[in-house]
């Protein structure tokens, strides 16, 4: 919400412009196409959410969903960039099904999406900016419905609290760095490190498991 905060904003603003006077279409339907590129990845984890949760109890799950993290890298690399500079219902509904393979642990969303938004034929940096728009909705969707199942952990103020802070803060501080440089870089000429890191990992764990 802070990186993007003019698109937020914008967003909000247009919203309420078009409700009232009809004005500022564009912005209006972005935030429109956002919900509903939601709503796959909503259903499918309100649904099987007790199956994903089982495999997160199993490191091995988390290693093969790091390999095929790594797989889609490699098609993120190796798919040409287009040049559709417009959303439309398409588009963004494409990207928002394929993200829907990141609800298992060891899969890359912001690498899903990505990769979604090339198959969608959006071009490179608004398929970039709509991957991570999504994240919006889907984090605050699930702060919600964490808070409410959660919510005796989080005020009783233990230990298991502290942890909470700690990596909320940490996962906050890496994200907004993780924003600056993908989009002040073309990121897509390291991804073969991160396959590299991201198969070792995966061997790793499979190993001491």
């Amino acid at each position: 919400c802070i990186y993007f905060k003019d698109i937020i904003i914008k967003v909000i603003v247009g919203t309420y412009k078009y409700i009232i006077k009809k004005e500022r279409k564009e912005d209006f339907q972005l935030f429109i196409y956002l919900l509903l590129s939601s709503f796959p990845i909503a259903i499918i984890g309100l649904f099987i959410k007790p199956i994903i949760e089982s495999f997160f109890d199993n490191t091995a799950y988390v290693s093969i969903g790091f390999i095929i993290t790594s797989i889609i890298l490699l098609l993120n690399k190796f798919i040409k960039n287009n040049d559709v500079s417009s959303y439309t219902f398409k588009n963004t509904f494409i990207t928002g099904l394929i993200q829907c393979f990141s609800i298992f642990p060891g899969i890359s969303r912001s690498a899903t999406t990505l990769l979604g938004s090339k198959i969608a034929k959006l071009n490179n940096h608004k398929g970039k900016e709509f991957a991570f728009l999504l994240l919006i909705p889907i984090s605050l969707g699930s702060t919600i419905l964490s808070f409410f199942e959660d919510k005796d952990i989080l005020f009783a103020f233990s230990p298991i609290s502290f942890l909470y802070i700690i990596s909320m803060l940490v996962s906050f501080i890496f994200t907004i760095l993780s924003l600056k440089f993908i989009f002040k870089i073309n990121q897509e000429r390291y991804y073969s490190y991160y396959v590299i890191y991201l198969l070792l990992f995966a061997f790793l764990s499979l190993t001491f498991i």
